[in-house]
């Protein structure tokens, strides 16, 4: 059940099934608003992601090891954050 907190301060509960139909009942604009959003979310994620690891690998390459926690690091992150 996700709850939804309008800009009044109002609480709605409602089904992630019914979160999407309402978001598939939007109109193509709509829907691209929506799109954006979610989108410049994960933009600035990956950005900051990156210029940490540039920020790192400059004063030291990585590993493939290292690499890899990393990136495992950030995808736990964001699905922590995303869910």
């Amino acid at each position: 059940m996700a709850v939804i907190v309008t800009s009044e301060g109002i609480k709605v509960e409602i089904t992630l099934e019914r979160l999407i139909k309402a978001l598939q009942s939007l109109d193509a604009s709509e829907r691209q608003a929506v799109r954006e959003a979610l989108e410049s979310d994960w933009t600035e994620e990956l950005e900051a992601l990156l210029a940490r690891f540039r920020a790192r690998f400059q004063q030291a390459p990585l590993s493939d090891e290292e690499l890899d926690a990393e990136i495992e690091a950030g995808r736990e992150a964001y699905f922590t954050r995303c869910s």
